[in-house]
């Protein structure tokens, strides 16, 4: 899947999906490339980093 600014998503972190929009910081990305983002959720979560790793997934709506 390719990013790209503003584009709509689901985020799936821990046993919850939230939607989300993507914010890129910078430019748009190319396939393969990589950049940072910023994700806006529609509702406000608790996320905990364990061990050192956490982990989310995204699929589109």
């Amino acid at each position: 899947m390719q990013l790209k600014d503003r584009m709509e998503l689901n985020l799936h972190i821990g046993t919850r999906e939230v939607p989300a929009r993507v914010m890129l910081k910078g430019r748009q990305l190319k396939p393969g490339e990589q950049g940072y983002a910023e994700l806006r959720l529609a509702e406000d979560i608790v996320a905990a980093q364990l061990n050192g790793s956490s982990s989310a997934a995204f699929r589109p709506p």
